[in-house]
């Protein structure tokens, strides 16, 4: 190996001019493929720029639908919360109207029953079509005795 050393700087003295011109070469190479990393690498970056500002305005759309979404939401639960509260007024007014017509009703119940109890019914004329009380029941209140197939009922 030593031997091998020993030729190598022999020939380095000897063609030592030729070793500065491979040496210049070597680093005017080595600057040319640095040199075009450095554009493939801005070449990169500038892809990467545009990817992600792609990505924040389809984010920045993103978040302008939720927030409609949102606002949208809300709008319905406050229409929806309207409803329920004119459904409820509603419902108080029916039950007022139902109540009204309840006490109606049972002022004109009573009313009849009052009218009927003024009149002097055991002295008013009979009705034709009413069978006198005598042919159907005695004094006894008790109905008359009955024949097979007789009805204890009075007649219609």
């Amino acid at each position: 190996m030593r031997e091998f050393l020993k030729a190598l700087a022999d020939w380095l003295e000897t063609y030592q001019a030729v070793a500065i011109w491979l040496e210049g070469i070597a680093l005017a190479a080595i600057l040319a493929l640095d040199w075009r990393e450095r554009i493939d690498q801005r070449k990169e970056r500038r892809k990467q720029h545009d990817e992600i500002a792609t990505q924040l305005a389809a984010s920045t759309k993103q978040v302008e639908a939720a927030i409609k979404s949102a606002d949208a939401a809300a709008t319905s639960a406050n229409a929806a919360q309207e409803s329920v509260r004119l459904m409820h007024r509603q419902l108080q007014e029916q039950q007022g109207l139902g109540n009204s017509f309840l006490q109606t009703a049972v002022g004109s119940a009573i009313s009849a029953i009052q009218f009927w109890k003024d009149q002097d019914l055991p002295n008013s004329p009979t009705c034709v079509a009413c069978p006198r009380p005598t042919t159907w029941c005695r004094r006894t209140s008790r109905p008359r005795s009955t024949t097979q197939g007789e009805s204890t009922r009075p007649p219609p």
